[in-house]
């Protein structure tokens, strides 16, 4: 692979996933709760902190080369998609994924948005976490569910099977 890669699988709790050109590979996640404001306030910085390279702590290579952010889709025959509608949940994550296209955009990150039945098809989180155990060898230690998406979308990406 030839790019700095970041993505993101959005959410109270958005997981990241950073792989170099180098193939090292950094993850993690951060999370804010609150009132809108504040809470987009909050994620927003620690989105700024990570593009600049200050949560994992090292610089990487170079700057970010592409991001790909997993963005929001409604399933109308799923119960759980239309809850989180009804509540503004996916309002609220809507919120969320254009301020990371934005801050993307102010970086000069080249970004693209894909849904999860575009990195993933059906995969359960229990398949996402099985596959990403399985082409990494080991388990991601303290990970949330939105961590491991974020690594399997990097993953996908490096196999290439997200087209962007």
């Amino acid at each position: 692979m030839s790019i700095n890669l970041l993505t993101i699988d959005p959410g109270n709790h958005t997981g990241w996933c950073l792989i170099s050109k180098n193939h090292r590979m950094d993850s993690g996640h951060f999370s804010a709760s609150g009132e809108l404001s504040i809470y987009i306030h909050r994620m927003r910085r620690m989105f700024c902190n990570l593009v600049n390279g200050e949560i994992i702590g090292t610089p990487h290579d170079a700057v970010i080369d592409l991001c790909i952010i997993e963005g929001v889709q409604v399933y109308g025959d799923s119960l759980k998609s239309q809850t989180s509608a009804k509540r503004g949940d996916l309002v609220r994550l809507s919120y969320l994924i254009g301020m990371y296209a934005g801050i993307c955009d102010e970086f000069s990150i080249p970004f693209h948005v894909v849904t999860a039945k575009e990195w993933k098809g059906q995969w359960t989180k229990a398949a996402t976490i099985a596959y990403v155990k399985r082409q990494l060898n080991y388990e991601l230690s303290g990970a949330s569910e939105h961590e491991y998406d974020a690594v399997a979308m990097g993953l996908r990406y490096v196999e290439g099977k997200i087209k962007i």
